[in-house]
């Protein structure tokens, strides 16, 4: 099963959680107006209208009781009447205050347990990122070692081949350690005649020269007026040194 990618969500939980965050913290305090409310005002329109018909139907039946003339009982009862209904919207209006809170309550309580579920998303992620980058990093060692051991068998490999055959190592022993520490070119043209024919590549010849004299002032600037028969190019035994040790460049 391919694993799913945490960008392919389209969500940046940090930026989520921060946004979340500040819903929480900025969230206003709970606070109930009744006029602000329009079912309030619905329900306070027909309560009002409903409270002033009961008391003229009170107060018009109390006048029949007195032969159509008013009297304080009439207007007491009529306000009763009258008062009753608004006893009913005070009422409704402490059950919308309720409703009201309610919602204020759940929202607040959606509020934390979104900014609760991004923290958790943000973590999972960080800790998906960070995996991530170790098996980025991982894959990176493994790379480098894996190159490393090709560099070094290929490096192992190069030597191996430049290897003087017996015969002319046992030459290049003999000679060591028997001319001065200057560089003298007839001494190397006297020890190639002796071993020419011993010499079977442009490899040995660079070795067998840097072997007998790679310490020896001038030697440098001797090799690299010798060019390789053959090279259209112009290659010198100095280029061909430097590809069986590059490290001498730096020397």
């Amino acid at each position: 099963m391919k694993e799913k990618k945490k960008e392919g969500l389209g969500v940046n939980f940090s930026d989520a959680v921060k946004q979340s965050l500040a819903d929480v913290l900025n969230r206003r305090d709970y606070r109930y107006i009744a006029e602000n409310d329009a079912i309030f005002s619905k329900y306070k329109e027909l309560y009002t209208e409903q409270g002033r018909r009961a008391m003229q139907d009170t107060m018009g039946n109390a006048a029949l009781l007195t032969g159509g003339y008013g009297n304080s009982y009439g207007t007491y009862a009529g306000q009763q009447a009258y008062n009753s209904y608004m006893k009913e919207l005070s009422d409704k209006s402490a059950e919308l205050e309720q409703r009201a809170y309610d919602r204020y309550r759940d929202e607040e309580e959606s509020a934390y347990r979104r900014l609760d579920a991004l923290m958790g998303y943000y973590a999972d992620d960080r800790d998906y990122l960070y995996k991530m980058e170790q098996d980025r990093i991982k894959q990176e060692n493994i790379l480098y070692d894996r190159n490393r051991e090709n560099y070094e068998n290929d490096r192992r490999y190069e030597l191996d081949r430049i290897k003087l055959n017996a015969t002319l190592q046992d030459a290049v022993d003999k000679e060591q350690g028997t001319a001065d520490d200057k560089f003298n070119p007839e001494e190397a043209y006297k020890f190639l005649g002796k071993y020419n024919n011993k010499i079977y590549s442009d490899e040995e010849f660079a070795e067998t020269l840097y072997l007998l004299y790679g310490d020896k002032k001038g030697f440098y600037d001797w090799i690299k007026t010798l060019k390789v028969p053959g090279s259209v190019s112009g290659r010198t035994y100095l280029k061909v040194l430097y590809e069986i040790h590059p490290e001498l460049k730096d020397v």
